[in-house]
């Protein structure tokens, strides 16, 4: 006979009703300790005590031990939950990296492109199609600065000299 899902005093009384009387206590109690949890045949082997008191305290064993399985079952789905977050926080991480390399490939972008942009445009105005600096270009004879080289003369005919 096996134990399975019954309780210990259950498998006693199983056992001793068809051993009945050709079975002695002491081989009943051996047969019926050897169909227990190894847990409770360490417990139940220290104690002494009628076979009926062994059996009550057997079923408080495995009452303890059934709510033992019952907080592994929940650790267990506690750990699929946990490896499911974890999962989660690390598919947002990647996604929050992706967002802020393009935001700083974004923003290097516009800077370097404002910074040509007005290089450039300074570059043009620096030297304007003429020959005369920036100044010059823009402001005639009104120009208060000049750059060299600038090509711009005077009504007197002479070239400008930069300030």
């Amino acid at each position: 006979m096996r134990l399975g899902d019954k309780r210990p005093s259950m498998l006693l009384n199983e056992m001793q009703r068809l051993g009945g009387m050709a079975c002695s206590t002491q081989l009943l109690k051996t047969l019926w300790l050897q169909q227990l949890p190894v847990t409770t045949q360490s417990c139940l082997t220290m104690s002494t005590g009628t076979i009926e008191e062994l059996a009550r305290l057997a079923d408080k064993i495995s009452e303890i031990d059934q709510q033992r399985m019952i907080v592994n079952t929940v650790s267990e789905s506690t750990t699929e939950i946990l490896k499911t977050l974890v999962k989660e926080v690390n598919e947002l991480k990647v996604a929050a990296n992706r967002n802020d390399n393009r935001s700083r490939s974004l923003s290097t972008s516009k800077t370097s492109r404002s910074r040509s942009v007005s290089r450039a445009r300074y570059g043009k105005w620096r030297m304007g199609e003429n020959g005369y600096c920036f100044y010059h270009d823009n402001f005639g004879k009104k120009a208060r600065k000049c750059v060299d080289p600038c090509e711009y003369t005077t009504s007197k005919g002479n070239q400008h000299e930069g300030n």
